[in-house]
């Protein structure tokens, strides 16, 4: 893969964010809540 052809597809997501840096927002985001809800019973 090409680093042009990287970027792209990196800046083809909202607000210019990287797929890395949105995945790992994701990630936190979904742990947060399911760690909620498990306390929560």
């Amino acid at each position: 893969m090409d680093i042009d052809g990287k970027a792209e597809s990196g800046q083809r997501v909202a607000g210019g964010v990287s797929f890395f840096q949105y995945s790992q927002l994701t990630y936190k985001m979904l742990s947060y809540f399911y760690l909620k809800l498990n306390s929560t019973g």
